[in-house]
């Protein structure tokens, strides 16, 4: 019972893992989804190039924050022993 239990705890960065890399997935989705409306709508805005730096902005933030999720991700898996590449 003891080593069930164990085997259970094991699985938690695992899992929480595997909700990481979802959250990765949706948030690199969402990224896309601006990136097209943006690129849509950019013809149609004579400002100048500001508002391509705002969508170059927005989209490293998004990558910082996927940046992050990678990173806890990471290091849970290397507590459970597995390594990413």
């Amino acid at each position: 019972m003891l080593a069930f239990l164990g085997r259970l705890i094991g699985m938690i960065p695992l899992s929480i893992g595997s909700i990481i890399g979802i959250i990765q997935a949706a948030i690199k989705f969402v990224k896309e989804v601006i990136t097209l409306i943006i690129n849509l709508f950019f013809p149609f805005t004579p400002d100048g190039g500001k508002f391509e730096s705002f969508v170059l902005k927005v989209r490293g933030g998004v990558d910082k924050v996927d940046e992050w999720f990678n990173k806890i991700k990471e290091w849970l898996l290397k507590l459970t022993g597995l390594e990413v590449k």
